[in-house]
């Protein structure tokens, strides 16, 4: 089965698209770190039941495989996006060895591969992988907002019970953006425990935002939002690249991990 390089030009890292057995030693490598939702993954099986796919799980790894230049290969397509920046596909001409990979860490595609090892891992199937090495990732924040004003005072009291002081916009937990009246202040909030560890308190303070509404949206950070309304944001805490190797699991939309790379420009190879 064809394999192929895809490029994400702006930053020039390169990544390995190839599809690897169910059965395979090399499936059975790959470790997830984040959790999962037990009802999307029931809502994936179905989905699953064909074994079709329109997306690649992206994986990254620890030993470098990509290390040769020029390989050979024939340009197919770049593809610009807004999200994913200048990215473009080749078809490879020679093998990449996978064999020397001991560590797998499944960075995208949690559900999808839940359901592959309860319902597919004894079966002859093929499932198509992005491959990166782990040293070229960058790992940051998530980014939630939310119209304010659907809310009011009582929900922003709610937030208040959570945060408390007001830090500075290297270093907080929740920001509150009045732009109404062309004010454009922004309020910055730290978590008001000090004694939380830093991992529980990213994790805990954002489920906890969750629970009190469900309408926070991914976002750019605060300096980038429009200013022209009253907007709640607030900062998923990703885990360092250390906590990732070190096996922990995360709970899920904890990272942002760039690169990624843009499912349009790979999908209609998907086989």
């Amino acid at each position: 089965m064809d394999s192929y390089l895809l490029k994400s030009e702006e930053i020039g890292i390169e990544a390995l698209l190839v599809y690897i057995p169910t059965t395979s030693e090399l499936f059975s490598k790959i470790i997830p770190h984040e959790s999962t939702d037990p009802e999307l993954v029931d809502t994936l099986a179905e989905d699953l039941k064909n074994f079709r796919f329109e997306q690649a799980l992206y994986c990254a790894t620890t030993e470098p495989f990509l290390n040769k230049k020029d390989l050979d290969s024939d340009y197919i397509r770049s593809l610009p996006s807004e999200e994913f920046g200048e990215q473009s596909i080749h078809l490879l001409k020679e093998e990449i060895s996978l064999d020397s990979l001991e560590k797998i860490i499944l960075l995208d595609g949690h559900h999808r591969f839940e359901v592959i090892n309860k319902h597919h891992i004894k079966r002859e199937n093929e499932v198509p992988i992005i491959f990166v090495n782990f040293n070229d990732l960058s790992i940051g924040d998530h980014y939630f907002v939310s119209n304010s004003n659907d809310y009011g005072a009582p929900f922003f009291q709610q937030i208040l019970k959570i945060f408390g002081g007001t830090g500075d916009s290297e270093d907080y937990d929740f920001v509150y953006y009045d732009g109404s009246f062309g004010k454009n202040r922004f309020t910055y909030f730290k978590d008001r425990d000090e004694n939380r560890s830093k991992e529980e308190s990213r994790f805990t303070l954002r489920d906890k935002i969750f629970e009190i509404s469900q309408d926070f949206n991914p976002s750019k950070p605060p300096g980038a939002l429009p200013r022209s309304d009253l907007l709640m944001c607030f900062a998923a805490k990703a885990p360092t690249k250390e906590e990732i190797l070190s096996g922990e699991v995360f709970p899920t939309k904890s990272t942002w991990i760039t690169p990624k790379f843009n499912p349009d420009l790979y999908r209609e190879y998907l086989n």
